[in-house]
């Protein structure tokens, strides 16, 4: 039985319930009016002063609790998370609205929804931090960065043909985004989809199907915060000039691209606007702009790129002789841009590192904030978030200013314990925040950077296994790398080594490796090698390598040296001689193959046959360019392998080395089950750098460049042996005894030594 009900309407009321210019709101709520309550002060309807709204409580749950004195001393609806009050379809749905709630939350962890329906929600969580929901998206909330403290008004401005969001709390604006459009027009009040509760006193709910003017919000605001004894922050100060493109510190601007500054003059008191332009501390250029004849400030100038500081200043003078700095943007650069993506390995931190002053970077690394758009010095402390863009990441920007001359700006997307499909693009919004490639090229699109990336660098793998088809996920992100980023060109690959994540990792290697074999654009890099592993990530010296490693490569490309020294070796060819149980293995991008070798392992340990780890040659060497393994006797295998998935298959423990590297210590791709050819004839690369004996085998041919049409070996007793030169090659006599022997060419007389085995 109801024992007493709120009439609290009077005229007064009404010319202050949210009725401005006589434009009535759609549904207002208050505490103090229109309620139905019983004897224990349990709400059993709540009705809007404005219009015909009426809420009733769900009587599957505990009814909310009228509270008189709540807010400071003002009523309010209590919720306690068991409850809620369901009103009528009227939301504003495919157009603008503006919502306003007074509540206050006690802090208590539950969804803590104030004002939604099925796909909407207006709701902090378990924050103080009040956040809006469209269209069920949870990865495109608009989130305040004002939190709540005590009682608060916090408003909604949703501006339905730009999409765009402004949430503030107590005339601060906490978040100004981009969200999709409200489909929605339940109202539950303390509460989402009929669950999901409020913990707190919710005193008033006010929702207007249009956006309130300032006049007309400055004045609806006047009487709500006085009501309510809640402090509206003030207005913030009117800009001198609205800017639509504006430099700030740390700016960056692509070589070849123009610094610009773009806006209108607001306040009808400057009388002229100057804006300088210095470069290292010397003017050069300086606009003047009359009021008088323009209200447009619109300022563009070609910036050249090296190790040199811009800054613009602009000055505002007001007709009563004051001047106003409004703009100091410093230390900006000109420079080029590349970008970084993958797991941990792409991002992992080197805090001691310190970034050259000319590294940038844009917004932070997977931010969700439509807002994060500032420029900023790259840094490595921390293993993503901020500005970090990872410890080898920074070694390549300072490589790039301090060998090249040139600053840089880093976007690195990359996101630790990752698969290679949570980087693919949303297929309904490719700039989904709450994405990593969304986030990624969000950044990328805010900075005018998307068309410039040339170079990007990929370092994913660990999360995947070797039955993903890691190539076809590939192509699927190397499609929208190329439709996103207009004039990328090249693509590094860092293949991954022995360590944490997936299974059968040797396949998923060898996707990798294949990767430029089928893009042009693709090169494959490899971890292998590196020293410092932990087993999933890297000393700062492994990072650094790998930034000097992948300098190295850039800066080799870019010289337009397409046979790069700094191009990792990789196989080109697998050769089984007949009748020998020999494995010729031919390398390219390395004159002379090295041997980092462990304690206790041998060279042999790092290969196998047909797939099976524990299948291993009796032996292993390399000749130059060429290793050589000796299979088993009785065994015939048609594949060879390098590099265990993990573990050595002998000892379970994981694999770290030994290694072979080329000349510059980049390690050799990683392969697996690569096909052997049977020949009777192996052709072995020799050696460009003196250094160690050709070791060959009777009836090998090998490469030998030479203008002589004979050769002559002379054993260790003095025995003389003549050979014929044929098309730069010579054929190891099947006659010869075993033993060294010095080569001398009869033209240059330089002697070499060979080694014969069987």
């Amino acid at each position: 039985m109801i024992l007493f009900r709120f009439w609290m309407v009077s005229l007064a009321l009404l010319a202050g319930a949210g009725g401005v210019n006589g434009q009535e709101p759609l549904v207002h709520m208050r505490a103090d009016s229109l309620l139905d309550v019983r004897a224990d002060g349990r709400v059993t309807a709540w009705k809007s002063v404005t219009g015909d709204a009426r809420f009733v409580p769900d009587t599957t749950y505990v009814r909310p609790l009228f509270i008189a004195s709540a807010i400071n001393g003002r009523p309010a609806i209590r919720f306690a998370n068991d409850g809620y009050l369901r009103g009528p379809s009227v939301f504003p749905t495919q157009k603008n609205y503006t919502l306003y709630v007074v509540y206050r939350w006690d802090g208590q962890s539950a969804s803590n929804n104030l004002v939604s329906g099925t796909t909407r929600a207006l709701f902090l969580a378990n924050s103080p931090y009040a956040k809006v929901l469209h269209s069920g998206d949870f990865s495109r909330l608009a989130q305040s960065s004002i939190a709540a403290n005590g009682p608060t008004v916090v408003r909604v401005e949703f501006m339905h043909n730009t999409g765009r969001l402004i949430l503030s709390n107590n005339n601060v604006v906490g978040d100004d985004v981009v969200i999709p459009a409200n489909t929605d027009p339940a109202i539950l009040i303390g509460s989402y989809a009929q669950a999901n509760f409020f913990w707190g006193d919710i005193a008033e709910v006010v929702i207007y199907d249009r956006i309130l003017d300032s006049l007309e919000k400055y004045e609806f605001e006047q009487d709500l915060h006085a009501r309510y004894g809640i402090q509206r922050q003030p207005d913030p100060a009117r800009p001198v000039v609205l800017w639509n493109t504006v430099p700030s510190t740390y700016h960056f601007v692509h070589v070849g691209d123009e610094l610009v500054l773009d806006g209108t003059v607001n306040d009808p008191s400057v009388v002229t606007v100057e804006v300088s332009l210095d470069s290292s501390n010397t003017e050069i250029q300086r606009w003047k702009i009359e009021t008088e004849t323009s209200k447009s400030v619109s300022v563009r100038r070609l910036l050249h790129g090296g190790l040199h500081f811009y800054t613009v200043r602009v000055d505002a003078k007001l007709s009563d002789g004051r001047v106003l700095r409004i703009v100091t943007a410093d230390s900006m650069v000109c420079g080029i841009a590349l970008a970084i993506q993958g797991q941990s390995n792409s991002i992992f931190a080197d805090p001691t590192l310190e970034s050259s002053p000319y590294a940038r970077t844009f917004g932070t690394n997977f931010s969700q904030s439509a807002r994060d758009t500032l420029y900023a010095r790259s840094r490595a402390r921390e293993s993503g978030g901020g500005p970090n863009v990872g410890g080898w990441g920074l070694r390549l920007q300072n490589h790039i200013a301090d060998e090249l001359g040139l600053p840089s700006c880093i976007i690195n997307g990359g996101v630790g314990g990752t698969r290679i499909e949570q980087h693919f693009p949303s297929t309904d919004n490719r700039i989904n925040l709450g994405t990593i490639y969304g986030s990624w090229l969000y950044r990328m699109r805010k900075s005018n950077l998307a068309s410039k990336i040339r170079w990007l660098f990929w370092y994913q793998g660990e999360s995947n296994s070797g039955d993903d088809r890691y190539d076809e996920l590939f192509h699927q992100l190397y499609s929208a790398w190329h439709e996103d980023l207009s004039n990328l060109e090249h693509i590094v690959v860092v293949q991954i080594r022995p360590g944490c994540g997936g299974d059968n990792h040797a396949r998923l290697r060898d996707d990798q490796r294949r990767l430029q074999d089928i893009y042009t654009d693709v090169i494959t890099h490899t971890a292998c090698a590196l020293p410092g592993h932990d087993g999933c990530h890297f000393t700062q010296e492994g990072y650094r390598q790998l930034g000097d490693q992948l300098f190295a490569l850039y800066k080799d490309v870019e010289s337009g040296d397409t046979e790069s020294a700094a191009l990792a070796p990789t196989i080109v060819a697998a050769q089984d001689i007949e009748n020998e149980r020999l494995v010729v293995l031919r390398i390219r991008n390395a004159d002379s193959l090295r041997l980092i070798q462990t304690a206790s392992e041998r060279l042999q340990s790092a290969f196998f046959f047909d797939g099976s780890e524990t299948l291993r040659p009796d032996s292993a060497w390399i000749t130059g360019s060429s290793v050589f393994l000796s299979y088993p006797e009785g065994t015939q295998p048609t594949t060879v392998s390098y590099i265990p998935s993990k573990n050595d298959p002998f000892t379970n423990v994981l694999f770290q080395g030994p290694w072979i590297t080329d000349e510059l210590g980049i390690g050799l791709l990683s392969f697996h089950n690569v096909p052997l050819t049977v020949t009777s004839t192996p052709v072995i690369d020799e050696p460009t750098t003196v250094g160690g004996p050709i070791c060959v085998r009777r009836g090998e041919v090998i490469r030998y460049s030479t203008t002589s049409s004979t050769l002559q070996l002379i054993s260790l007793d003095g025995q003389q042996y003549e050979i014929t030169v044929n098309d730069s090659t010579i054929t190891v006599p099947r006659v010869l005894p075993l033993g060294f022997y010095g080569i001398v060419d009869q033209r240059t007389r330089q002697p070499r030594l060979l080694m014969v085995t069987e």
